[in-house]
């Protein structure tokens, strides 16, 4: 459970700042395309607060996500207990029926004649 995840997050804004969906984000990245130089007035510190500001939400959703998954997870390993404790209830009950024994005894006896 304790293993390490990797996760790659997406970020990207408008020329008005309006930041992009997550999905958008990465589909722009898949499209072919050329670099040219960004205007004096657009560098980097015009949209990296936009930028930072998308990262830390996907960053909580993500922290989320995998909280839901370990809550999901732990969940299920339980159920898998009270599966495996109600099998061995059951194996139980069938091994003490099948292990009973009979014991066989006189229980009154009869008798008559005839005259």
């Amino acid at each position: 459970m304790d293993q390490a995840e990797d996760h790659l997050i997406f970020s990207a804004v408008t020329d008005d700042g309006v930041p992009l969906d997550p999905d958008a984000a990465t589909r722009l990245l898949t499209l072919p395309g050329t670099v040219s130089p960004l205007p004096a007035d657009e560098g980097p510190g015009h949209w990296a607060e936009a930028l930072a500001g998308q990262a830390a939400a996907q960053r909580s959703g993500i922290k989320r996500g995998i909280a839901e998954r370990n809550r999901k997870r732990r969940s299920l390993f339980d159920a898998q207990d009270e599966v495996d404790r109600q099998r061995e209830a059951l194996i139980d009950a069938i091994e003490g029926k099948l292990t009973q024994t009979a014991h066989l005894g006189t229980l009154f006896t009869v008798r008559w004649s005839l005259r």
